[in-house]
Protein backbone atom coordinates (compact mmCIF):
# COMPACT_ATOMS: atom_id res chain seq x y z
CA UNK A 1 0.00 0.00 0.00
CA UNK A 2 1.13 3.21 -0.84
CA UNK A 3 1.45 6.56 1.58
CA UNK A 4 -1.20 8.18 -0.17
CA UNK A 5 -3.71 5.38 -0.05
CA UNK A 6 -2.98 4.35 2.91
CA UNK A 7 -3.42 8.15 4.42
CA UNK A 8 -6.73 8.26 2.25
CA UNK A 9 -7.80 5.22 4.35
CA UNK A 10 -6.97 6.72 7.67
CA UNK A 11 -8.94 9.59 6.87
CA UNK A 12 -11.89 7.83 6.32
CA UNK A 13 -11.85 5.63 9.11
CA UNK A 14 -11.46 8.85 11.51
CA UNK A 15 -14.24 10.93 9.92
CA UNK A 16 -16.42 7.98 10.26
CA UNK A 17 -15.14 6.11 13.54
CA UNK A 18 -15.04 9.77 16.04
CA UNK A 19 -17.36 13.14 16.62
CA UNK A 20 -15.00 16.35 15.40
CA UNK A 21 -14.69 18.52 18.67
CA UNK A 22 -14.99 22.29 16.62
CA UNK A 23 -14.20 23.87 19.74
CA UNK A 24 -11.95 21.64 21.77
CA UNK A 25 -8.15 22.39 22.45
CA UNK A 26 -6.16 19.36 21.98
CA UNK A 27 -2.64 17.97 23.57
CA UNK A 28 -0.04 16.00 22.97
CA UNK A 29 2.51 13.79 24.57
CA UNK A 30 4.68 10.82 23.08
CA UNK A 31 7.03 7.99 25.07
CA UNK A 32 8.89 4.82 23.55
CA UNK A 33 8.19 1.25 24.69
CA UNK A 34 12.17 0.54 26.32
CA UNK A 35 13.07 -1.96 24.25
CA UNK A 36 13.04 0.65 21.26
CA UNK A 37 15.50 4.28 20.54
CA UNK A 38 13.38 6.76 20.73
CA UNK A 39 12.59 8.06 17.26
CA UNK A 40 8.96 9.91 17.64
CA UNK A 41 9.95 12.67 20.40
CA UNK A 42 7.08 14.97 21.31
CA UNK A 43 8.74 18.23 19.51
CA UNK A 44 9.27 16.30 16.52
CA UNK A 45 5.58 15.08 16.29
CA UNK A 46 4.16 18.00 16.93
CA UNK A 47 6.42 20.49 14.46
CA UNK A 48 5.42 17.65 11.73
CA UNK A 49 1.50 18.20 13.07
CA UNK A 50 2.14 21.76 12.96
CA UNK A 51 3.37 21.79 9.18
CA UNK A 52 0.38 19.17 8.02
CA UNK A 53 -2.67 21.91 9.62
CA UNK A 54 -0.41 25.35 8.81
CA UNK A 55 -1.03 26.49 12.84
CA UNK A 56 -0.35 25.18 16.35
CA UNK A 57 -2.55 22.61 17.16
CA UNK A 58 -1.56 22.04 20.68
CA UNK A 59 -1.97 23.57 24.33
CA UNK A 60 -1.00 22.06 27.71
CA UNK A 61 -2.19 19.42 29.04
CA UNK A 62 -4.43 20.95 32.15
CA UNK A 63 -6.32 22.94 29.87
CA UNK A 64 -6.81 20.55 27.06
CA UNK A 65 -10.50 18.95 26.83
CA UNK A 66 -8.98 15.80 24.53
CA UNK A 67 -5.51 14.74 24.96
CA UNK A 68 -3.38 12.99 22.08
CA UNK A 69 -0.56 10.01 23.22
CA UNK A 70 1.62 8.88 20.64
CA UNK A 71 3.49 5.95 21.89
CA UNK A 72 6.62 3.80 19.79
CA UNK A 73 6.50 0.37 19.97
CA UNK A 74 8.31 -2.23 19.65
CA UNK A 75 8.22 -4.10 16.07
CA UNK A 76 11.57 -6.00 15.67
CA UNK A 77 14.68 -5.53 13.34
CA UNK A 78 13.67 -3.31 10.31
CA UNK A 79 10.07 -2.20 11.02
CA UNK A 80 8.63 0.84 12.77
CA UNK A 81 5.74 1.14 14.58
CA UNK A 82 3.54 3.60 16.74
CA UNK A 83 0.15 3.51 18.01
CA UNK A 84 -1.64 6.92 18.30
CA UNK A 85 -4.51 6.97 20.95
CA UNK A 86 -6.77 9.84 22.11
CA UNK A 87 -8.78 9.85 25.51
CA UNK A 88 -10.97 12.96 26.88
CA UNK A 89 -10.32 14.90 30.28
CA UNK A 90 -12.36 11.90 32.15
CA UNK A 91 -9.73 9.47 30.40
CA UNK A 92 -12.40 7.88 28.31
CA UNK A 93 -10.53 6.76 25.19
CA UNK A 94 -12.13 8.32 21.86
CA UNK A 95 -10.13 6.64 19.44
CA UNK A 96 -6.82 4.86 18.58
CA UNK A 97 -4.79 3.82 15.54
CA UNK A 98 -1.57 1.37 15.35
CA UNK A 99 0.88 2.90 12.29
CA UNK A 100 3.50 0.41 10.71
CA UNK A 101 6.44 1.38 8.51
CA UNK A 102 9.66 0.46 6.47
CA UNK A 103 11.11 3.80 7.98
CA UNK A 104 11.57 6.05 10.55
CA UNK A 105 10.98 8.85 8.04
CA UNK A 106 7.63 7.31 6.75
CA UNK A 107 6.72 6.68 10.53
CA UNK A 108 7.03 10.34 11.27
CA UNK A 109 5.10 11.00 8.42
CA UNK A 110 2.07 8.84 9.25
CA UNK A 111 2.33 9.89 12.48
CA UNK A 112 1.93 13.34 11.86
CA UNK A 113 -1.04 12.68 9.47
CA UNK A 114 -3.03 10.64 11.98
CA UNK A 115 -2.34 13.28 14.75
CA UNK A 116 -3.57 15.94 12.65
CA UNK A 117 -6.79 13.58 11.18
CA UNK A 118 -7.82 13.29 15.24
CA UNK A 119 -7.41 17.31 15.59
CA UNK A 120 -9.36 19.06 12.53
CA UNK A 121 -10.59 15.71 10.27
CA UNK A 122 -12.57 18.17 8.45
CA UNK A 123 -9.28 19.89 6.81
CA UNK A 124 -8.33 18.93 3.44
CA UNK A 125 -4.91 17.60 2.97
CA UNK A 126 -3.31 15.37 0.52
CA UNK A 127 -0.53 12.98 1.77
CA UNK A 128 2.83 13.69 0.59
CA UNK A 129 4.44 11.49 -2.33
CA UNK A 130 7.84 9.94 -1.55
CA UNK A 131 9.35 11.15 -4.33
CA UNK A 132 8.02 14.89 -4.71
CA UNK A 133 6.76 18.06 -2.93
CA UNK A 134 3.31 18.43 -1.09
CA UNK A 135 0.92 18.47 -3.36
CA UNK A 136 -1.30 22.24 -2.99
CA UNK A 137 -3.89 22.13 -0.15
CA UNK A 138 -7.11 23.29 -2.75
CA UNK A 139 -9.87 25.61 -0.70
CA UNK A 140 -12.63 23.68 1.18
CA UNK A 141 -15.94 24.17 0.53
CA UNK A 142 -18.80 24.73 3.94
CA UNK A 143 -20.66 22.19 1.48
CA UNK A 144 -18.17 19.52 1.63
CA UNK A 145 -18.89 18.87 4.93
CA UNK A 146 -21.46 19.03 7.49
CA UNK A 147 -20.78 20.90 10.74
CA UNK A 148 -20.55 18.58 13.32
CA UNK A 149 -20.65 19.94 17.46
CA UNK A 150 -18.20 19.22 19.99
CA UNK A 151 -20.51 15.65 21.38
CA UNK A 152 -23.40 16.63 21.66
CA UNK A 153 -23.80 20.39 22.97
CA UNK A 154 -24.41 23.52 21.17
CA UNK A 155 -20.89 23.80 19.81
CA UNK A 156 -19.43 25.53 23.42
CA UNK A 157 -16.24 24.22 24.52
CA UNK A 158 -17.15 21.66 27.65
CA UNK A 159 -16.73 22.70 31.20
CA UNK A 160 -13.02 21.47 32.25
CA UNK A 161 -13.29 19.13 34.76
CA UNK A 162 -9.83 17.70 36.92
CA UNK A 163 -9.65 14.16 35.81
CA UNK A 164 -10.83 11.54 37.96
CA UNK A 165 -8.04 9.52 39.98
CA UNK A 166 -9.12 6.06 38.38
CA UNK A 167 -8.66 7.26 35.06
CA UNK A 168 -5.26 8.39 35.89
CA UNK A 169 -4.39 5.27 36.97
CA UNK A 170 -5.67 3.42 33.66
CA UNK A 171 -3.39 5.31 31.86
CA UNK A 172 -0.49 4.78 34.26
CA UNK A 173 -0.77 0.95 34.33
CA UNK A 174 0.30 0.59 30.71
CA UNK A 175 0.56 -2.52 28.92
CA UNK A 176 2.55 -5.82 29.93
CA UNK A 177 4.13 -8.10 26.91
CA UNK A 178 4.00 -11.80 28.44
CA UNK A 179 6.13 -14.35 26.97
CA UNK A 180 5.89 -18.31 27.57
CA UNK A 181 8.32 -21.50 26.23
CA UNK A 182 10.68 -23.82 27.64
CA UNK A 183 14.38 -25.25 26.82
CA UNK A 184 16.50 -27.47 27.88
CA UNK A 185 20.56 -27.05 29.39
CA UNK A 186 23.10 -28.47 32.11
CA UNK A 187 23.80 -28.11 35.31
CA UNK A 188 26.75 -28.86 36.75
CA UNK A 189 26.91 -29.20 41.45
CA UNK A 190 23.52 -30.21 41.69
CA UNK A 191 23.74 -34.09 40.74
CA UNK A 192 26.75 -36.49 41.16
CA UNK A 193 27.50 -35.55 37.72
CA UNK A 194 26.85 -32.90 34.88
CA UNK A 195 22.92 -33.05 34.40
CA UNK A 196 20.44 -32.76 31.81
CA UNK A 197 18.09 -30.12 33.09
CA UNK A 198 14.55 -29.75 31.09
CA UNK A 199 12.68 -26.50 31.84
CA UNK A 200 9.70 -24.11 31.29
CA UNK A 201 9.63 -20.38 31.51
CA UNK A 202 7.88 -17.00 31.29
CA UNK A 203 8.77 -14.09 31.34
CA UNK A 204 6.74 -10.80 31.94
CA UNK A 205 7.50 -6.60 31.31
CA UNK A 206 5.64 -3.40 31.25
CA UNK A 207 6.32 -1.63 28.24
CA UNK A 208 7.31 1.88 30.50
CA UNK A 209 9.73 -0.15 32.48
CA UNK A 210 13.66 -1.11 31.78
CA UNK A 211 13.25 -4.80 34.76
CA UNK A 212 12.02 -7.81 33.13
CA UNK A 213 10.80 -10.65 35.38
CA UNK A 214 11.18 -13.77 34.82
CA UNK A 215 10.39 -17.45 35.93
CA UNK A 216 11.48 -20.83 35.71
CA UNK A 217 10.47 -24.35 36.64
CA UNK A 218 13.47 -27.00 36.32
CA UNK A 219 13.76 -30.63 36.24
CA UNK A 220 17.21 -32.33 36.45
CA UNK A 221 16.81 -35.69 35.07
CA UNK A 222 17.63 -38.78 37.33
CA UNK A 223 20.93 -40.40 37.72
CA UNK A 224 22.28 -43.33 39.19
CA UNK A 225 25.09 -43.93 42.02
CA UNK A 226 26.22 -47.17 42.70
CA UNK A 227 26.87 -50.85 41.45
CA UNK A 228 25.03 -53.94 42.47
CA UNK A 229 22.64 -54.35 45.43
CA UNK A 230 23.39 -51.27 46.85
CA UNK A 231 22.80 -47.61 44.66
CA UNK A 232 20.80 -45.06 44.78
CA UNK A 233 18.84 -42.57 42.35
CA UNK A 234 19.07 -39.09 42.53
CA UNK A 235 17.28 -36.27 40.82
CA UNK A 236 16.41 -32.60 41.36
CA UNK A 237 13.26 -30.11 40.77
CA UNK A 238 14.19 -26.43 41.49
CA UNK A 239 11.83 -22.92 40.37
CA UNK A 240 13.74 -19.67 39.82
CA UNK A 241 12.31 -16.30 40.02
CA UNK A 242 14.98 -13.17 38.78
CA UNK A 243 14.67 -9.73 37.65
CA UNK A 244 16.57 -8.80 34.53
CA UNK A 245 17.69 -5.11 32.68
CA UNK A 246 19.34 -4.93 29.47
CA UNK A 247 22.71 -2.92 29.95
CA UNK A 248 23.06 -2.93 26.76
CA UNK A 249 20.39 -2.97 23.73
CA UNK A 250 20.58 -3.55 19.77
CA UNK A 251 17.07 -3.23 17.35
CA UNK A 252 16.88 -7.60 17.40
CA UNK A 253 18.84 -8.81 20.37
CA UNK A 254 20.40 -7.21 24.05
CA UNK A 255 22.62 -8.29 27.01
CA UNK A 256 20.94 -8.81 29.82
CA UNK A 257 22.29 -9.23 33.31
CA UNK A 258 20.07 -11.06 35.67
CA UNK A 259 19.79 -11.48 39.86
CA UNK A 260 17.21 -13.53 41.86
CA UNK A 261 16.73 -16.70 43.37
CA UNK A 262 16.54 -20.56 43.24
CA UNK A 263 13.94 -22.25 45.43
CA UNK A 264 14.01 -26.59 45.24
CA UNK A 265 14.82 -29.93 46.70
CA UNK A 266 17.58 -32.99 45.83
CA UNK A 267 15.02 -36.01 45.78
CA UNK A 268 17.23 -38.99 46.71
CA UNK A 269 16.15 -42.85 46.15
CA UNK A 270 18.42 -45.21 47.90
CA UNK A 271 18.21 -49.02 47.84
CA UNK A 272 20.49 -51.95 49.71
CA UNK A 273 21.71 -50.09 52.27
CA UNK A 274 20.20 -49.16 56.02
CA UNK A 275 20.58 -45.63 57.77
CA UNK A 276 19.58 -43.45 55.40
CA UNK A 277 17.37 -40.82 54.60
CA UNK A 278 15.83 -40.50 51.82
CA UNK A 279 13.84 -37.18 52.60
CA UNK A 280 14.26 -34.38 50.20
CA UNK A 281 17.21 -31.62 51.04
CA UNK A 282 16.15 -28.62 50.44
CA UNK A 283 17.65 -26.26 48.00
CA UNK A 284 17.87 -22.10 48.58
CA UNK A 285 20.46 -20.39 46.50
CA UNK A 286 20.78 -17.09 45.38
CA UNK A 287 21.52 -16.91 41.31
CA UNK A 288 22.99 -14.12 39.32
CA UNK A 289 22.97 -14.98 35.33
CA UNK A 290 23.77 -13.33 31.90
CA UNK A 291 21.38 -13.50 29.18
CA UNK A 292 21.46 -13.21 25.48
CA UNK A 293 17.90 -13.00 24.17
CA UNK A 294 17.18 -12.78 19.75
CA UNK A 295 13.95 -11.95 18.42
CA UNK A 296 12.05 -11.89 15.47
CA UNK A 297 9.07 -10.65 15.98
CA UNK A 298 6.91 -12.38 18.16
CA UNK A 299 9.13 -15.19 18.56
CA UNK A 300 12.47 -15.23 20.68
CA UNK A 301 15.17 -17.24 21.31
CA UNK A 302 17.47 -16.86 24.42
CA UNK A 303 20.86 -18.14 25.83
CA UNK A 304 21.53 -18.27 29.73
CA UNK A 305 24.60 -18.60 32.20
CA UNK A 306 23.60 -18.94 35.81
CA UNK A 307 26.11 -19.62 38.71
CA UNK A 308 23.91 -20.03 41.93
CA UNK A 309 25.30 -20.33 45.56
CA UNK A 310 23.11 -22.36 47.64
CA UNK A 311 22.76 -21.86 51.61
CA UNK A 312 24.12 -25.76 52.54
CA UNK A 313 25.80 -28.72 50.75
CA UNK A 314 24.46 -31.52 51.48
CA UNK A 315 26.35 -35.00 51.33
CA UNK A 316 24.67 -38.34 50.70
CA UNK A 317 26.19 -41.50 52.29
CA UNK A 318 25.25 -44.94 53.17
CA UNK A 319 26.45 -47.66 55.30
CA UNK A 320 27.92 -50.77 54.31
CA UNK A 321 28.13 -54.19 55.29
CA UNK A 322 30.90 -53.62 57.47
CA UNK A 323 29.43 -50.93 59.28
CA UNK A 324 31.72 -48.22 57.39
CA UNK A 325 29.93 -44.81 56.27
CA UNK A 326 30.35 -44.90 52.29
CA UNK A 327 30.07 -41.48 50.16
CA UNK A 328 27.30 -41.54 47.39
CA UNK A 329 28.76 -37.53 46.61
CA UNK A 330 27.92 -34.17 47.52
CA UNK A 331 26.73 -31.55 46.25
CA UNK A 332 28.64 -28.41 45.06
CA UNK A 333 29.50 -24.99 46.68
CA UNK A 334 28.45 -23.23 43.95
CA UNK A 335 25.92 -24.47 40.74
CA UNK A 336 26.28 -23.51 37.29
CA UNK A 337 23.23 -23.83 34.81
CA UNK A 338 23.67 -23.25 30.91
CA UNK A 339 20.17 -23.04 28.74
CA UNK A 340 18.80 -22.36 25.35
CA UNK A 341 15.50 -21.43 25.39
CA UNK A 342 12.33 -20.78 22.70
CA UNK A 343 9.89 -18.25 23.63
CA UNK A 344 6.60 -16.59 22.06
CA UNK A 345 5.28 -13.66 22.97
CA UNK A 346 1.49 -14.25 24.02
CA UNK A 347 -0.40 -11.28 24.99
CA UNK A 348 1.16 -7.53 24.57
Amino acid sequence: MTLASGACALLGIVLTTRPAYADATFALSCRSDPRTKARLSESILSDAVEHELDRKPFTSADQADVLLEGMEVFAGHGRFRARIAQRDRDGRGLGEREIEARSCKDLLRSAALVVALFVDPDANRQPEDDGGDRATKPPMRSSDVEPRPYAQGHGATPPRRARPKTAETRQALGAFSLWLGGGAGAAVGVLPSPSAVLFGESQLQHERSPVRFEWRGRFHLQQHVGTGAIGGDFSAFDQQLAACIAPLRHSVSELQACGGLVVGAIFPKTRGVRHVDDGPRVIVAPVAALAFPLRSGAAAGRLEVAVAFPSRSYTFTYVNAMHERELFYSTGSIFVLVSVAGLYRISS
